[in-house]
C-alpha cells in the first residue's frame, strides 16, 4: 500500500473487526450497539468513525490501538496485548457451524447408526 495514502474509516473499522476475530454483528453487539447499523454505516462509507465509536471500541477492546482508530496509522493491536489471549468465538452467536467438537462426535454417531442398521437388518 502507498505509505502516503491514509486508510479510510471503512478500511480502518474492517481491519479492527478482523483483528478481534468477530463478525460485524458480533462486533456491534460487543460494543453495546442496539443494532449493527452504526457499524454498517461506517463500513459502507455513510458515516465516519465518531468519537463515541472510538471510545466504545477501546473500552471493549483495550488491545486495539487508539491511534490506529483515529488515524489509520501504526498497528491495529497494541504490541503488549497478544491477540491469542482473546477467544476466537467469545459468544455463541459468532461460533461457526461445524466446530471441532461437532466433528469429534462423528465416529460415535456413525457407530450408533451402524448398530441400528444391524438391528434392522436382523429383523428383516
Amino acid at each position: 500500500m502507498d505509505p502516503n495514502k491514509r486508510l479510510t474509516d471503512p478500511e480502518i473499522l474492517l481491519q479492527i473487526i478482523n483483528a478481534v476475530r468477530l463478525t460485524k454483528n458480533g462486533f456491534a453487539t460487543k460494543c453495546k450497539y442496539k443494532s449493527a447499523m452504526s457499524i454498517y454505516n461506517v463500513l459502507e462509507g455513510r458515516n465516519g468513525i465518531s468519537d463515541d465509536m472510538a471510545a466504545r471500541i477501546t473500552q471493549t477492546f483495550p488491545e486495539v490501538n487508539y491511534k490506529f482508530i483515529i488515524t489509520g496509522e501504526g498497528e491495529v493491536l497494541n504490541a503488549e496485548v497478544s491477540p491469542v489471549q482473546r477467544p476466537i468465538y467469545p459468544n455463541t452467536n459468532d461460533k461457526p457451524k461445524g466446530t471441532l467438537e461437532d466433528f469429534a462426535s462423528v465416529p460415535d454417531t456413525l457407530l450408533r447408526i451402524e448398530k441400528l442398521l444391524e438391528e434392522l437388518l436382523k429383523k428383516y
